[in-house]
């Protein structure tokens, strides 16, 4: 229009200078050209800093180099003039503001203080902050121990184990007050278990955590790590189940026939109020009703196990019906188990009389007996109805 045509130009996330070239063909030749754009960095999103030399002389002399790089939220450097400030604690900085260069990078002189300390410099700029740390005249640490109290704690998700990272340098000195100490917890897997800070500082050499269980047992490594450091400690600390809450009896075959001489395995298992598997060495008694002619429990009594259940089987008797089997802590919980017991089909049925000659007078009597017989060859279950 009027000679003049127009595209919507995009940018792209990384910086640069773009060329457009624009052209108009006649039917003799064609006609084109070029125009640039620059691509600029956005505001400050991240600062990344570090020191020439983490650790300084505490000589009032001593000093090294802060640098530090500031990206936009593309991780472009954000190009020069921006404003950074530089604060410290323990320390001497100057400047205390400065601008980057073309790269995005801002520097910043540190002089070590005459006291042992670890100098903490804050570096901002849009309300962006890095800290970097600087050790003066501290030896770094180079002794890690570490101790959990106690060792064993109920499952419930209250309990909790006092544990315990020491630091020492060299000298088999603590280290200074405000050494950063990771920690984490997690099962044999690798997967968390149990709640941790996970991170704390010294003071007097000793940085201390509380680990509380969850209300699932199990066993959890504590790892302690000392700030960058290849300083790494493990510990465990056991999730132990509660006192018996309640039984479960779960058989193997919920039907069986009434053969007297089916089995099925019944597991046997005494859980705590979360659902936990309680420890080794309760005792659970087996017993089969409302009549002792359902069957029995081989053994009649067992011990829980860790971490598995127990077992006990189940034989059924010569009577049908439902068979009730109960298990009891002594003393404490008791669930039940049931199975069915279902009578063998009659297939055969041998009939005889006490005597073989009445006299025919209308008066004599003799007993006679129909034996029924399952397929099993076996007497049928009593009360089993049968027709003469």
């Amino acid at each position: 229009v009027a000679g003049e045509a127009a595209v919507q130009a995009r940018s792209k996330t990384n910086v640069g200078r773009v060329w457009f070239t624009a052209c108009a063909s006649d039917s003799v030749d064609t006609t084109c050209g070029t125009a640039f754009i620059d691509m600029v960095p956005g505001p400050v999103d991240s600062i990344r800093a570090w020191p020439e030399d983490s650790n300084l002389i505490a000589n009032g002399e001593d000093f090294t180099i802060i640098h530090a790089v500031l990206y936009d939220r593309y991780d472009n450097p954000v190009g020069s003039g921006v404003p950074v400030d530089f604060s410290v604690t323990g320390a001497l900085i100057s400047p205390t503001t400065s601008f980057t260069n073309s790269a995005g990078e801002v520097t910043a002189v540190l002089t070590a203080s005459n006291i042992p300390t670890i100098a903490r410099v804050n570096i901002s700029s849009g309300g962006i902050h890095a800290v970097v740390t600087v050790n003066i005249g501290v030896s770094p640490p180079a002794y890690l121990s570490l101790r959990a109290e106690p060792r064993r704690i109920p499952a419930d998700g209250e309990s909790y184990s006092t544990v315990t990272a020491r630091v020492l340098n060299e000298l088999g000195m603590p280290v200074n007050d405000g050494q950063i100490v990771y920690f984490t917890s997690s099962d044999s897997a690798g997967n968390p278990l149990g709640s941790i800070d996970s991170l704390e500082t010294t003071v007097d050499g000793n940085a201390i955590v509380r680990l509380y269980s969850e209300p699932r047992t199990g066993t959890a490594f504590v790892t302690a790590t000392v700030g960058t450091t290849l300083l790494m400690e493990t510990i465990s600390v056991t999730f132990t189940s509660g006192p018996p809450h309640s039984v479960e009896v779960v058989p193997e075959y919920p039907i069986l026939s009434a053969d007297g001489v089916s089995t099925s395995a019944c597991t046997i298992s005494v859980l705590d109020q979360y659902g936990n598997l309680v420890e080794a060495g309760t005792r659970v008694d087996l017993t089969v009703g409302p009549s002792s002619d359902l069957g029995s429990m081989i053994p009649s009594y067992v011990y829980t196990n860790n971490n598995v259940p127990s077992i006990s089987t189940f034989r059924v008797g010569v009577s049908s019906g439902v068979a009730v089997i109960s298990a009891e802590v002594p003393g404490g919980p008791t669930g039940a188990g049931l199975i069915e017991l279902r009578p063998l089909d009659v297939t055969e049925i041998n009939v005889f009389a006490d005597s073989l000659r009445l006299t025919a007078n209308g008066s004599n009597t003799t007993l006679v007996h129909a034996y029924a017989l399952n397929d099993s060859g076996h007497a049928v279950s009593d009360s089993t109805p049968i027709y003469f």
